[in-house]
Formats: C-alpha cells, structure tokens, sequence
C-alpha cells in the first residue's frame, strides 16, 4: 500500500483521482492553533467547480476546514 493510499484511508477519502506526493503535509498557524495542512494532486484537470459551479481558469483550491 502507497503512503498515498494510506493517507486517503485515515483522512477517509474515496477520490481515485487523487495522489499526494513526497512533501504532502505540514504545520501551520491559523487563526492562533496549530493546523495539519494535506496538500494532494488530482489526476485530471477539472472544467469547474462542483460545489459552486464557478469554471476553473487555471486552478481550483479547496480550501476545506474541518475540526476533528
């Protein structure tokens, strides 16, 4: 099993389409706590975003927060 394989199964994603390579995490500050940052590779170029639908002109970010 890949390390990306294995960091899709702890953080529970099912994308296929997504990879993470060699520097795929760090450490931030945000917002005065201490923060795990993913960083991850998709595949395929998407032609838009699907959450809110705006068309992608050279990238997309996702800027996800979830508090565990």
């Amino acid at each position: 099993m890949s390390h990306s394989d294995i960091i899709k199964e702890q953080l529970d994603i099912l994308d296929i389409n997504l990879t993470f390579s060699e520097d795929y995490f760090e450490r931030r500050k945000f917002k005065e706590e201490i923060c795990s940052v993913y960083k991850g590779i998709l595949s395929y170029q998407p032609q838009r975003c699907l959450c809110c639908g705006t068309e992608n002109g050279s990238s997309i970010i996702k800027w996800g927060f979830k508090k565990v």
